[in-house]
């Protein structure tokens, strides 16, 4: 009984906000390592390994216990590497590791279950883990400017993602599971080397921004005209020969931008677009001589050429 006493007293110790009483709490604890295990649901070691990250980055500031942390920026701390103990956060809504070294995130960062923004652009990673997908409160990720080759089918599985930044990375595809990403509406997927839009992107309802600018797409999707919200669409520096007359269902597309493509024509059914203000078609093979065009024109829409 006087055992279980003093380990109680200890988790005290580690739960409070004073640093001297936390790491008097992780030193004691040396001597109850099984009931630690048992108790905190990892080791002693792993413990000790996230707390002096956080201390050696300052980025406890003491208004609650270490392990309930809900903010973490660590932005441009020249870090190679992220602990996989930073899984241990159970409470951390927003993690900022932007402008680093990381070569990749860890696995763990799936544990993170409260995890609602992740920002880890300006870095070097070459993948995205799966278990991205256990993340099931996120709803902004930042991974632009890094050397990201594929997206995960499990990304799908952030259902409540609201921004999704990958742009300037290596990708060559997108996954078809983006189609659960029901809530999505702001994705930036420019400058990259994606050949192919999936049809399923039209599954995206909620998409309002869509960046595929500096790209090599030859074709966009005919189920690009199911996206009711989208009203920036961005398609300009491709390899485009001609744009699905789908597109007329954007009822609220207010700007396109189709620049230096190998555009000759434009559908007809371009003229049902109502809310349309800026077309920018510079570089192409049209002319102001083009019927579409000039209707456009005579609308009031103001068209680059």
């Amino acid at each position: 009984m006087e055992q279980t006493t003093e380990f109680q007293s200890l988790c005290d110790l580690i739960a409070s906000i004073d640093r001297a009483n936390v790491e008097s709490g992780l030193d004691s604890a040396r001597d109850y390592k099984t009931e630690f295990d048992a108790h905190f649901g990892c080791t002693l070691e792993e413990m000790q390994t996230l707390y002096d990250f956080l201390m050696r980055h300052n980025v406890w500031n003491f208004d609650c216990p270490f392990l309930e942390i809900t903010y973490i920026d660590l932005m441009g701390k020249q870090l190679t590497t992220l602990p996989a103990e930073i899984g241990l956060l159970k409470h951390l809504s927003s993690l900022c590791v932007t402008g680093n070294f990381l070569w990749s995130l860890p696995a763990e960062i799936g544990n993170c279950e409260r995890l609602q923004t992740l920002q880890a652009g300006d870095n070097r990673l070459r993948a995205i883990p799966k278990e991205i997908g256990q993340l099931k409160c996120l709803s902004t990720l930042h991974l632009e400017k890094n050397q990201i080759a594929s997206i995960p089918p499990e990304l799908g599985d952030c259902t409540r993602l609201f921004r999704l930044y990958l742009h300037h990375n290596q990708l060559k595809s997108v996954p078809a599971e983006i189609r659960k990403c029901k809530r999505l509406w702001v994705l930036h997927l420019q400058n990259n080397k994606l050949t192919s839009i999936p049809a399923e992107i039209g599954e995206c309802e909620s998409l309002w921004s869509f960046h595929l600018e500096y790209n090599q797409l030859t074709s966009i999707p005919s189920e690009i005209g199911a996206l009711k919200s989208l009203s920036e669409l961005y398609l300009h520096d491709n390899h485009l020969t001609s744009i699905p007359a789908e597109i007329a269902g954007c009822e609220n597309l207010e700007d396109l931008r189709l620049e230096r493509n190998q555009l000759q024509q434009l559908p007809p059914e371009i003229l049902e677009l109502k809310s349309i203000r800026k077309l920018y078609l510079g570089y192409n093979k049209i002319t102001e001589s083009d019927t579409c065009v000039a209707e456009l024109i005579k609308r009031g829409c103001k068209v680059d050429i």
